[in-house]
């Protein structure tokens, strides 16, 4: 849906097995449609890019629920 860029959606942290992301409307409107999500390993404060820069640390498909 967006041409393969990537879309961040927040941050986790490093030190937590489980995260959850709260989402506004709008976000999930921006990413509803993709396939696949990464995460990736970035400085504290997150990417100052706005595009990852650090190593993919795990990858997978998106699942909706809803």
């Amino acid at each position: 849906k967006n041409g393969g860029v990537p879309v961040s959606v927040g941050m986790v942290r490093e030190d937590s097995m489980e995260t959850q992301i709260k989402m506004s409307k709008a976000d999930w409107q921006r990413i509803r449609d993709v396939e696949a999500f990464a995460v990736s390993f970035e400085p504290v404060g997150g990417s100052t890019t706005g595009k990852p820069t650090g190593p993919v640390m795990y990858q997978g498909k998106c699942l909706d629920f809803i």
